[in-house]
C-alpha cells in the first residue's frame, strides 16, 4: 500500500476525508480548512519517519548502527578492523639462562613506518637459541601488508644479546567493513542456521570465520563428502595454510555441519590467463593521446582485479571490452585472453605473460 507523504498528497487526503465524513467541502479561508493545513507538515514528517524506521528493519537499506543492530540479531557482527600479522624469530647470542620475552614487545621496520606487537610470550629454555612468535601490527588496517620476510628487523624494546627479523611476509590487515562490504554478510547470514548441509551454509561459515577469506565455494564431489574451497586475501602459503586451519574448525564442527559429512577445507584451484590487446584512439582525441594511453592501461588493470575478485568468475574479454571502451579506446582487438567458463570453485588468475595494452594509432 502507498502511503502519502507529501504535504500536498497528505492535504488532499484529509480535505477528502473531511468532505465523505460531513459533506462540507472546505473554502480555501475556511477556519477548519487552515487548522487542517497547520498539521499537514507534522503528518508529513511524521510519516516519513515512520516509513524511514521500516526500511532500516531491513539490511537492504539500513545502515550504521541499524545495520549492525540487524547483523547481531542473525549473528553476523560487523568484522572489526585487525592489524597485519607476521612471524617474528628472536634470536640470541647466549643461552646460559632462560629468557622470556613478554607479549606486546614490539618490533619494527628500519625506516619505523609500524610497529609489531608480540601477540603471545615467548620463553626461550636454557640452551634454546632462537625461538618464534606472531606479532600484530598496531596500526589497523591494509597499509602494512606484504612486507617481505627479513624487513622487520628493529627491537624497539630493546633486549640485550638478542636479534629479530620476521619471518614471514605480513598479511591480514584490514580496515573495519563499510557498510556496503558488510551488508553481504547480515543479508547472507541466515544461510548459516541450517545445519542440513546446503551450499550456502558452509559458504557463509567459512567466510564468517576469518576476515582474511575473500570468497569460499562448496562442492560435494560424492555423497557424504564435502570440499570448502577459499579465496584468501594473501599469497603467502604460511598464511593460507592458518586460514584454511581456522576455516576448517569452523565448518567441521558439530554443530556447524550434518554429522554424516566429511567436510575438507581446500585453497581454490587456479585457472591462469593472459591478456594482449591492441588499441585505437580516436581522431578527436589525439590531443589527449596520453591520457588515453594511461586511462587504458589502469582499464586492464581494473579487467584483471575483477577477474580475481571472486571464485567462479568466468575469464570474459566483453567485460575487458568494455573497460577500454570507457577508458577513451575507439576501437580494441583482443588477442587473449578468450572466453573460458570456470567451475563454481576455481579462481581466475592472471599470468607471467600479461603485457601492457599495444596502442596502435589513430582511427576515424
Amino acid at each position: 500500500m502507498t502511503v502519502a507523504k507529501t504535504p500536498a498528497e497528505i492535504e488532499a487526503e484529509v480535505l477528502a476525508r473531511f468532505t465523505m465524513i460531513t459533506g462540507r467541502t472546505l473554502l480555501l479561508a475556511d477556519p477548519v480548512r487552515l487548522l487542517l493545513q497547520s498539521i499537514i507538515e507534522y503528518l508529513s514528517h511524521l510519516r516519513t519517519l515512520i516509513e524511514l524506521a521500516d526500511l532500516r528493519n531491513l539490511p537492504f537499506d539500513a545502515d550504521d548502527a541499524a545495520l549492525d543492530a540487524l547483523g547481531a540479531f542473525v549473528g553476523a557482527a560487523r568484522p572489526a578492523g585487525e592489524g597485519s600479522t607476521t612471524t617474528v624469530e628472536y634470536t640470541r647470542t647466549v643461552a646460559a639462562v632462560e629468557l622470556v620475552i613478554p607479549a606486546g614487545h614490539r618490533v619494527t621496520t628500519p625506516d619505523g613506518a609500524f610497529l609489531w606487537a608480540l601477540v603471545d610470550e615467548l620463553t626461550l629454555a636454557v640452551g634454546v637459541f632462537a625461538g618464534s612468535g606472531a606479532s600484530r601490527c598496531t596500526v589497523v588496517g591494509p597499509e602494512s601488508n606484504d612486507l617481505p620476510a627479513g624487513t622487520i628487523t628493529v627491537l624497539v624494546d630493546p633486549i640485550a644479546g638478542v636479534t629479530a627479523a620476521n619471518t614471514t611476509a605480513t598479511a591480514g590487515g584490514v580496515d573495519e567493513q563499510t557498510d556496503d562490504e558488510y551488508r553481504p554478510s547480515v543479508i547472507a547470514a541466515p544461510d548459516g542456521f541450517t545445519t542440513c548441509g546446503p551450499r550456502s551454509a558452509y559458504n557463509q561459515l567459512a567466510r564468517l570465520a576469518d576476515t582474511r577469506v575473500i570468497d569460499a565455494a562448496t562442492i560435494s564431489p560424492d555423497p557424504g563428502e564435502v570440499e570448502v574451497y577459499l579465496l584468501v586475501d594473501s599469497a603467502d602459503p604460511a598464511v593460507i595454510a592458518d586460514v584454511i586451519s581456522v576455516v576448517d574448525a569452523e565448518v567441521s564442527a558439530d554443530e556447524a555441519r550434518p554429522l554424516t559429512d566429511q567436510v575438507t577445507v581446500l585453497e581454490a584451484p587456479e585457472v591462469s590467463y593472459t591478456v594482449q590487446v591492441q588499441y585505437w584512439i580516436r581522431q578527436t582525441d589525439s590531443g589527449v593521446i596520453a591520457d588515453v594511453q594511461a586511462a587504458v592501461e589502469v582499464a586492464q588493470d581494473a579487467f584483471c582485479d575483477w577477474q580475481e575478485a571472486a571464485l567462479g568468475r568466468d575469464v570474459d574479454p566483453t567485460e575487458l571490452i568494455g573497460l577500454l571502451y570507457g577508458a577513451g579506446a575507439r576501437r580494441v582487438n583482443v588477442i587473449e585472453p578468450s572466453f573460458a567458463a570456470l567451475a563454481s570453485h576455481e579462481h581466475a588468475v592472471r599470468d607471467a605473460y600479461v603485457v601492457a595494452p599495444q596502442y596502435m594509432g589513430l582511427s576515424a
